[in-house]
């Protein structure tokens, strides 16, 4: 997910959400071609670690095919998403045009 927020406090935020609580000592990862960020956990959430990396995934969010998200669940279980990154580029325009 990548958030905007009409007050401004998220711009083109890169995020993890999953239906189950996370281990907060293993860090998540997103890896978009041989791009690899890191990320922190918060509760069933994990979030990118710097602005920098967060401005980095999106770049190449708009340019890749596929987002991998590697993360560990609170109860020890090692999970692995894809993500099809078609209409990325469209649906950032739109929520931009629509948040600010």
């Amino acid at each position: 997910m990548v958030s905007n927020w009409q007050s401004g406090a998220a711009k083109e935020q890169p995020s993890f959400l999953a239906g189950y609580p996370l281990k907060k000592n293993r860090a998540p990862e997103a890896r978009v071609g041989s791009a690899k960020y890191n990320m922190f956990v918060a509760e069933n959430e994990s979030f990118i670690e710097s602005n920098n990396d967060e401005k980095a995934l999106v770049k190449k969010m708009r340019a890749g095919a596929t987002m991998n998200i590697k993360a560990v669940s609170k109860r020890g279980t090692n999970v692995n998403y894809a993500f099809s990154l078609k209409g990325i580029t469209a649906a950032l325009k739109k929520a931009k045009t629509a948040c600010g």
